[in-house]
């Protein structure tokens, strides 16, 4: 019988899946805590390194699959049905649908956090070299005025 390790790596839907569900179960277990640890030399970071490869395993185009669904079946249940409680649940199906497929679609193009985050570090370092040379600039610049 194969282990519950061959059958996650031999098939990539079940490796994904394990991945999701590590990833569910490690965000649980450190509700309230503090997501900011401190490395070997002593540098604080955020956790999760882990988990980054979990947020990206769902692919997108299941997301609007069942967006799409949802949305005729909502559609459908509206039409179909007349009682007020399933045509409210419905409406809200027909709104929400769309959003989520919409939020997948503005997530898989904002890229990962940390892409983000390195963009902004990136950003700092320019601004703080550019500062430099302000300060450099200002320093001359009173030197020549006490003169």
């Amino acid at each position: 019988m194969a282990s519950a390790l061959q059958l996650a790596t031999s098939n990539p839907i079940v490796f994904q899946l394990a991945l999701q569900f590590y990833s569910i179960k490690k965000a649980l277990t450190n509700l309230g805590k503090s997501p900011i640890v401190k490395d070997e030399n002593g540098k604080e970071k955020v956790d999760g390194e882990d988990t980054d490869n979990a947020v990206l395993a769902l692919v997108p185009f299941i997301v609007y699959i069942v967006a799409g669904i949802a949305l005729i079946l909502g559609g459908m249940t509206m039409y179909f049905y007349t009682a007020y409680v399933l045509d409210f649940a419905a409406a809200m199906l027909l709104v929400i649908a769309p959003l989520v497929a919409y939020q997948k679609f503005k997530l898989q193009t904002l890229g990962d956090l940390r892409g983000q985050h390195n963009q902004l570090r990136e950003k700092v370092n320019t601004l703080a070299r550019e500062n430099d040379k302000l300060t450099s600039t200002i320093n001359k610049m009173e030197t020549q005025i006490g003169r």
